[in-house]
């Protein structure tokens, strides 16, 4: 199983080869998910269902324009917008495991 790392040493989503298989991001010092996240995923479909639709919309919103525009900024707001889902997950599993 890979360390945990922290958000910030974590690869985002698009520096990852297409077909290439990870780990979920999902994790904290006493648990680590260690479901199988498919490229083009930001993390494993049960930690997805966790994650509230606003910044669900917010992610792939991001994302898309990111990928359009390739501009620094829409690159911070996809990290932002990433960070904050992923935070709200291990916020919402703080204690289940």
């Amino acid at each position: 199983m890979a360390p945990h790392l922290p958000d910030h040493q974590r690869l985002p989503v698009t520096t990852r080869l297409p077909g290439t298989r990870r780990e979920c991001p999902i994790g904290g010092e006493l648990y680590s998910c260690s479901r199988t996240v498919k490229a083009g995923h930001l993390m494993c479909p049960y930690h997805w269902r966790q994650v509230p639709k606003n910044l669900q919309s917010d992610v792939w919103r991001t994302w898309r324009k990111f990928n359009r525009t390739h501009a620094d900024d829409d690159w911070k707001a996809y990290l932002e917008a990433r960070l904050a889902a992923i935070t709200e997950v291990e916020r919402i599993n703080r204690g289940r495991h």
